[in-house]
Formats: structure tokens, C-alpha cells, sequence
């Protein structure tokens, strides 16, 4: 329905064979092992696991999310200076009792960790490690009840109906929930910097989505739409990726306890070439150089990745590579992980409770240390309390959802997680039966990417390109220590090999461009000069200059094995400039939903446009539609099948004083979960200048992974 490829194929045919003699699984008729009779096994094609087990599991994980949390000591500082502590000693750590739970030793924070008198039983306050994976668990809820599929206007919806207080890029001023109440933007627009969100480059998508992965269990494919569609509500830059990562960890970890080999395998959502990938190899290497000594693999890795005031204390590579070091210095030993990660530094209740998440579910509850039940689970008794704990009374401190329950159970809570993964795994072809969950074996290969040699320019030199024109180095950069600086007309570029022809690409990178100038996106297979548009453009990420580059995705057509790829910019102007970083090129699935009508389409647009789609399947699709817009960003209200889903936004792609449409490859993918049979979308626009192509596509989507 969505992804798969040959592995749906495959899935089908064998379930064909399982199901052709009987509705439900092959009974044995030899009186012995099924493989006598020549047909498969459910073992043969399914991964199986006691649902009890899976509770147990589950269980352990999300205890781990709220150990960790109590157990850090987030974002304590060296004496005299800003920059974070890192190795802190032993005497520090205590199990549940960090720095939001009362100790003082490294750092003052809120005591999160209150008795309530009345009760006699410890209370967790709601904090933004879990307050959001919460949240997201009714969503998911919500969107599988009307959809039976991922459906993104829910978390659009959920974040409003749900009132959600939240840091960073789901700020409750100018972050992803101002985005939905005030605009009521899709939330691959609601988490973008380019459409309004100040924080889109923080923590928020790893921390809020990463416990989807439980919802997925054994199914990482799943895990990792999931990470990628909830992670980019609150974020749009290397954040999403991480969201990605952990949530497949978290999917396979339900069936594989070597952590090293766990970590490699979901490091295949990271592209060819790119600083994330980097940071999994440097990981590993620091552990093998220093295996007894924790503590100096982590200050060496920090200090690589310091650059002075702008690598702030969310810095995603540092913190992401520091929940990578806690799970291989603590090596599967709940206490051991817990020890290192609350010691670590940073924001390391945070990257202690990731970490600790994947050991729980390898090890589930068996050996819990015992303040994990006096002070979180209680017996089954243990509360989250689900309201603003404030010293100050500043809103934008809050971390709840104001809908819901002032009191959760964490009971309750579980009994959430395990409704989604049956509901998850029935819409992908798994079962429940006799106790067991039947989940569709499939291995999780990487992403197939074409590999940009230095694509995020950390090598501070530009030998692997070829340039034109002013182009140099800039420490001005989007992640790491450097970007590129482009001035007056220019190009960079770059040969990659290794496409495969006739498939469909993703080249994305991080561009601004001043004033008046445009960047464009580019690439050629030898049949012509594709590109996507940065004109005029700046990030509002207002409060950290070197965020203000905006998200660029240019999608082609490989018409041969070998593309030249790279920016082209053009001005008239000495005094602007462009700024690029983080090159990546991923090939994309991409097939047909459906047949489409479209009606009322003007040039430029008019007050609304009618898309008829006929579609063989449900499931989430995605209208992929190119547009020319002269003007300032433009807005469409979409309605599909008559209820209202949420608003998308339209890039500039040149100056208002261009006269009628020149389309490039500039387009957006706007989300259709489809029923079965006829479906209807509205756009209704708010646009003076916005052109769009007179023939849509309606696909299914997803990345494409090397074949096994």
C-alpha cells in the first residue's frame, strides 16, 4: 500500500500460502514439524512474540523514558562559562534521583519528583522527555480510528485539541503549536523554520516521537514513516533524522539485543556521505580507543564537535552521539547505562532516557533496580501529573496537555501503547492469535542513497567540488563547523555515480539566499538542468542567525547513472549573498494512488481548485503538485472529502515583477489519506501570484531502501 517494494510482493504471495487451505494458520497435519508437508511456518515469516512479553517490554521502555529523566543532570555547566559539563563524577548519581528530582549537586532544576500527601505515592510532574510522546499516542490513536492509516492533519489537530505546551520547536508562541492554532498548518509546514517556526533546528523531534517505535514493534519500516512524520511537526533539520533513527531502534530492539549491531542497522535511515553517518563511525571508533575510559571518549567527542557559543546545549550531534556512547559503554546493564548517560553531560536526562529506552526493551522488567519501583512504577500505582509546574509562570515553560487528564496513570498510559501496536499491526499485515503477536518479517536495509562526497563541507575545504565564480568556505553553518558562502554569480557542483535509471531522487539541502538573489537547487543527467528555487529567502528561525537557511528538496528523474548536482546563484547584486550546507541524495519510491481530475485550475490560480481522486487502495498518499510563485508565500486551505485537513504553504520561486508561469521541479507533496473509490479535494487559496501545473500526480511515497 505504501512502501515495501519487493517486500510486499513477497509478503503477499506468502500469505497466500498460509491462508489458501484455512482462514487462520496451517495446522500441522504430520503430527510433527510443519516443514515435512512443504509448506512455510509462521516462524518461517513472522516474527512472534507472547503478547505478555510485549508488555513487559513496553513496560520497561517507557519506565526507562521517566528514569532517565529523574536520574540526569540536563545542561550542567563548567564553573564561570556557558559550555556544558561533561563526564561528571560518580558521586553525582543516584538512580532516580538527578537533578529534576531534587539533587542540586551539578545543577538546580524543578523538582519533578513530588510526594502527594494525600496519596503517600511519588508523583512524576509532566516534562517535554515524555509529555509529547504522550500526546502522540492519542493522535496515532485518532488517526488510525477515521483513516486506518498515518494521516498528518491529526497531529495538526491533536496539538490544538489536546491545548499542548511544549519547548523548543513545539514552543507555545512561536513553534509548532502557535503554527496549528494560529494558521492551522500541515505539520510538515507547523515544524519548518521557512513557515514560521523560531526553534525547528532543537531536540523536540527525537524526545516527542521516538517512543512511536513501540507502537512499531518489529516493524521498522513503519518506526521510521512514523519518526519522519511526528519529527517533522516540531523540527527540520538533522533532528528528523535522529527522530527517524530512534524510532526504528526502538522497533527492533523488541527482536535484537546486540546493541552494536542494533545501532548499525538503524543507522541505515541516515543517507550516503552525510554528518550523521559521520557520527555512528566516530562513535564506534572512540569506543574502540578508549574502552575503559567513558569519560574521555566523551569529552574528545565533544570537543570535535564544540565551536565556540553557537554549538548551544540541544546541539544534536552532540547529544545523539552521547545517547550512541551510553548504550555502548553501558553495555546492555540497565544501571551501568543509566550511571554513564545521567553523567554525561548536555541534555542528558534526555539522551539517558533514549538510551535507556533500548536496553528496557532488550531486557524488559527482569532486574529493574528497586528505585524504579519506589519512585515510578509503584506497584502499578505510579501517576504522571499532567499540569504546569512553573516557578516562574512563564507559559513558555510549560510542558502539558492541557485536555488532558490532570492525572495520568501509567498504567493507562501502557494499556495506550499496546492499542496502537495492534492497531499498527493488523493495517500491516500481522495478527494476534492464541496469546501471540504474528508481526511480517522483513529486514531493515539502508536507505538507498547516491553518496556526496563532503556534503556537509566538514573537511573545511572544497576539493570535492567544482566551483565557479566566489565560492568559499563559511564557519556560517546549518550543523557542524562549516557551509559555503556564495557571492555574485556562482556555481558548486558536484559528479555522483550510482543512480539507478528511471528512479525517482530526493536531493535536499539547506540554502539561504538574500535580497534580492536566488539559489537554485540543481540537477542534470546529461537530459537537462532540473532545479527547485531559494529566491529571496531567509529562515524566521530569528533567535540563532546561522538556523536561518531553509530546507530545499528537489525531486528528478534519473535519466542516467551519473548526475551532476549542486546550487547555482544568480544576483545582480554585490551586496547579497548565499549560504549552503548539508548536501543529501536519497531515491524515493514513488507510484500511482489513482487517477485524478482537476477542476477550476486558473493561471495564476483563482479563489479555489477541485482535485477528483479515484484511488484502487486506501491508505496515506500525497499530492505531488509543481508550482511558479511570483509573489510572498502563498497559502491553500485543503479540504478532503469534505473535512476540513489542515493549511499548506508555497514557497517564492522568483520576484513578483516575472510575467506567467516558468516551471522548474519546485513542488510540494501535500498528504491524502484516501479511502477506497472516488475522493475529493479542496484547495481554497490565499494568493495573488501562485501557478500551478495543469497535471498533478496522486502517489504513494516513501524512501527506497537497497535491496536485500
Amino acid at each position: 500500500m505504501k512502501k515495501r517494494n519487493k517486500f510486499l510482493a513477497f509478503f503477499s504471495a506468502c500469505l497466500f500460502l498460509l491462508t489458501a487451505c484455512t482462514p487462520s494458520v496451517p495446522a500441522d497435519t504430520t503430527g510433527g514439524d510443519s516443514a515435512a508437508t512443504g509448506e512455510p511456518r509462521p516462524e518461517d515469516l513472522f516474527l512472534v512474540i507472547d503478547k505478555e512479553e510485549y508488555a513487559d517490554k513496553t513496560k520497561s521502555a517507557f519506565l526507562a523514558q521517566l528514569v532517565g529523566f529523574l536520574s540526569g543532570h540536563e545542561f550542567a555547566k563548567i564553573s564561570g562559562s556557558s559550555r556544558c559539563r561533561v563526564g561528571m563524577p560518580d558521586s553525582a548519581f543516584k538512580i532516580c534521583k538527578g537533578a529534576y528530582a531534587g539533587n542540586t549537586a551539578m545543577v538546580k532544576h524543578t523538582n519533578k519528583l513530588l510526594k502527594n500527601a494525600e496519596t503517600g505515592l511519588w508523583e512524576i510532574w509532566n516534562d517535554d522527555d515524555f509529555s509529547v510522546d504522550i500526546v502522540n499516542l492519542y493522535i496515532l490513536r485518532n488517526m488510525y480510528k477515521n483513516h486506518g492509516s498515518l494521516a498528518p492533519y491529526y497531529i495538526t489537530k491533536g496539538w490544538v485539541d489536546y491545548d499542548v505546551y511544549d519547548m523548543g520547536g513545539g514552543q507555545r508562541q512561536v513553534g509548532a503549536y502557535a503554527m496549528y492554532s494560529q494558521n492551522d498548518q500541515l505539520p510538515q509546514f507547523g515544524g519548518n523554520g521557512e513557515y514560521g517556526n523560531r526553534y525547528s533546528f532543537v531536540t523536540e523531534p527525537y524526545l516527542g516521537a521516538d517512543t512511536l517505535g513501540l507502537t512499531a514493534a518489529g516493524m521498522p519500516y513503519e518506526a521510521a514513516e512514523m519518526g519522519r512524520i511526528f519529527g517533522e511537526a516540531t523540527g527540520d533539520r538533522d533532528n528528523v533524522l535522529w527522530s527517524e533513527m530512534f524510532t526504528v531502534m526502538f522497533s527492533l530492539a523488541y527482536f535484537e539485543s546486540d546493541i552494536p549491531a542494533l545501532i548499525r542497522t538503524a543507522a541505515g535511515v541516515f543517507p550516503k556521505g552525510s554528518d550523521q553517518e559521520a557520527v555512528v563511525e566516530e562513535v564506534f571508533a572512540l569506543y574502540g580507543q578508549y574502552p575503559d575510559n567513558w569519560r574521555l571518549a566523551y569529552k574528545t567527542f565533544e570537543t570535535r564537535h564544540f565551536f565556540g557559543e553557537r554549538t548551544r546545549q540541544t546541539n544534536n550531534t552532540i547529544n545523539c552521539g552521547f545517547v550512541l556512547l551510553d548504550l555502548l559503554y553501558g553495555g546492555g546493564d540497565y544501571l551501568e547505562t543509566c550511571r554513564i548517560g545521567s553523567l554525561a553531560g548536555y541534555d542528558c536526562e534526555s539522551t539517558c532516557g533514549i538510551a535507556l529506552t533500548v536496553v528496557g526493551i532488550i531486557n524488559g522488567t527482569k532486574d529493574l533496580p528497586e528505585e524504579v519501583n519506589t519512585y515510578v512504577w509503584q506497584d502499578g500505582q505510579g501517576v504522571i501529573v499532567n499540569l504546569p509546574i512553573s516557578d516562574t509562570g512563564d507559559t513558555g515553560t510549560y510542558m502539558y496537555a492541557a485536555k488532558l487528564p490532570e492525572r495520568l496513570k501509567i498504567t493507562e498510559i501502557l494499556d495506550l501503547y499496546q492499542q496502537n501496536f495492534e492497531t499498527v499491526l493488523a493495517a500491516n499485515g500481522g495478527y494476534e492469535e492464541d496469546g501471540k503477536y504474528y508481526i511480517p518479517k522483513t529486514d531493515f536495509l539502508p536507505v538507498d542513497s547516491a553518496k556526496i562526497e563532503n556534503a556537509g563541507f566538514e573537511s573545511g575545504d572544497l576539493s570535492a567540488y567544482q566551483t565557479e565564480g566566489d565560492v568559499k568556505i563559511s564557519e556560517f553553518s546549518t550543523s557542524g563547523k562549516y557551509a559555503v558562502q556564495m557571492k555574485g554569480n556562482s556555481v558548486i557542483s558536484q559528479q555522483v555515480t550510482g543512480l539507478t535509471v528511471g528512479a525517482t531522487y530526493r536531493l535536499t539541502a539547506y540554502l539561504y539566499a538574500t535580497n534580492p538573489s536566488t539559489a537554485r537547487l540543481f540537477a542534470d543527467c546529461g537530459d537537462g538542468e532540473k532545479s527547485a528555487a531559494v529566491y529571496s529567502t531567509i529562515s524566521q528561525a530569528k533567535n540563532y542567525d546561522e538556523q536561518r537557511t531553509v530546507r530545499r528538496t528537489l525531486y528528478f528523474t534519473a535519466a542516467a547513472e551519473t548526475a551532476t548536482v549542486g546550487v547555482r546563484y544568480e544576483t545582480e547584486s554585490a551586496a547579497t549573498e548565499a549560504i549552503l550546507d548539508d548536501f543529501s541524495l536519497v531515491r524515493t519510491d514513488e507510484r500511482s494512488a489513482g487517477t485524478l481530475t482537476v477542476t477550476n485550475l486558473t493561471s495564476p490560480v483563482g479563489s479555489s481548485v477541485r482535485v477528483t481522486v479515484t484511488a484502487e487502495e486506501a491508505g496515506l498518499a500525497w499530492l505531488k503538485w509543481k508550482f511558479d510563485n511570483h509573489g510572498s508565500i502563498a497559502k491553500a486551505e485543503l479540504t478532503i472529502n469534505r473535512k476540513s485537513s489542515g493549511t499548506a504553504y508555497f514557497y517564492r520561486t522568483s520576484p513578483a515583477s516575472v510575467a506567467g508561469a516558468d516551471f522548474h521541479e519546485d513542488c510540494v507533496y501535500l498528504p491524502v489519506p484516501l479511502k477506497k473509490g472516488e475522493n475529493t479535494v479542496s484547495l481554497v487559496f490565499s494568493a495573488s501570484k501562485l501557478y500551478l501545473d495543469p497535471e498533478p500526480e496522486i502517489l504513494f511515497v516513501s524512501d527506497a531502501h537497497l535491496p536485500g
